[in-house]
């Protein structure tokens, strides 16, 4: 998914646990409950993106725009941001 262009997909209940999305478009994208532990989301874009009862952990967000996204009930431990 590097590089890809997924504005408004719907994610939600995915495993994507280790998914590279560095540099992706993701505004709007729904994550709700997905696994994204190990997941590289660095300088991707992520504006408005729903992470909802989502699990991050150990996922790289470094340099990726992070305006509006939504964290309720989200595992971050020991993600990078």
């Amino acid at each position: 998914f590097r590089g890809w262009n997924l504005a408004g997909a719907r994610l939600d209940k995915l495993d994507l646990t280790w998914a590279d999305f560095r540099g992706a478009s993701l505004v709007g994208v729904s994550f709700h409950e997905a696994c994204l532990d190990g997941a590289d989301l660095s300088r991707a874009d992520l504006r408005g993106a729903d992470f909802t009862e989502a699990s991050l952990r150990g996922a790289v967000l470094r340099g990726a725009r992070l305006e509006g996204i939504k964290l309720h009930k989200v595992d971050l431990r020991e993600a990078l941001i």
